[in-house]
């Protein structure tokens, strides 16, 4: 049974002659049982680096599946790499892979969706800051002009939309105000037949609102006399 020194001393015999009885056939069953014998071992080696292989792989994919059940996407991606250079071909850090891949396409996915919706507010809260200046300005006919054209616009969101329309008819109403005793002056004067006074009365009106229909064919009238 102890084919190692068995080979040896054939070997030693063969030095001497190489056809003595059967010592042939012997040394080769020799050679065979080792054959086995060091077939075995390797495999043993093989299954025991197989099992510490697999120790390894199994302590890390419980670590990789705590990892992607809480979203660490850095540490399971890191994981699952270390596994794959241990199991190239294993089938639960594939699965792994497709979950944390998916949560990720997700998540930048509302994150882009976000971004848009965040662009698009800025967008919108620009579109009013024109209006909303000249509003605070008390640039009643500029205010309107660009008011009207805000609100033209489509899409807005609800409470910028209400805010633009409350400036305009604040808007509306003070250039109104403003015009309203302007142009009942202006007639009086017409009236009167104090047509300079008139006239430069209702180039004031145009001034506060260059639009005021009134206010020019009174002019136009006024010019003709």
């Amino acid at each position: 049974g102890n084919v190692v020194r068995a080979i040896t001393e054939f070997e030693k015999l063969f030095l001497i002659t190489k056809d003595y009885k059967q010592a042939q056939t012997f040394y080769q069953l020799a050679k065979d049982k080792y054959a086995e014998l060091e077939k075995a071992e390797q495999e043993r080696r093989a299954e025991e680096k197989r099992q510490l292989i697999k120790a390894k792989v199994d302590k890390l994919l419980e670590k990789a599946q705590t990892a992607v059940k809480e979203k660490n996407v850095t540490l399971a991606r890191g994981l699952f790499q270390q596994i794959k250079e241990l199991d190239p071909d294993n089938y639960d850090v594939a699965n792994l892979e497709l979950e944390i891949n998916a949560y990720v396409k997700e998540k930048n996915r509302k994150e882009l969706e976000e971004a848009q919706k965040k662009a698009e507010r800025q967008r919108m809260v620009d579109a009013l800051r024109p209006g909303e200046k000249l509003f605070l300005q008390e640039e009643w006919f500029k205010a309107v002009n660009a008011l009207e054209l805000f609100i033209s616009e489509k899409n807005i969101d609800e409470d910028l939309m209400k805010k633009a329309v409350d400036m305009l008819k604040k808007s509306r109403q003070n250039l109104k105000n403003i015009t309203g005793p302007l142009l009942g002056k202006a007639r009086s004067l017409k009236e009167a037949e104090d047509l300079k006074a008139s006239y430069e009365v209702f180039k004031e009106v145009l001034q506060y609102n260059p639009n005021e229909i009134d206010a020019q064919n009174e002019l136009d009238d006024i010019n003709e006399i």
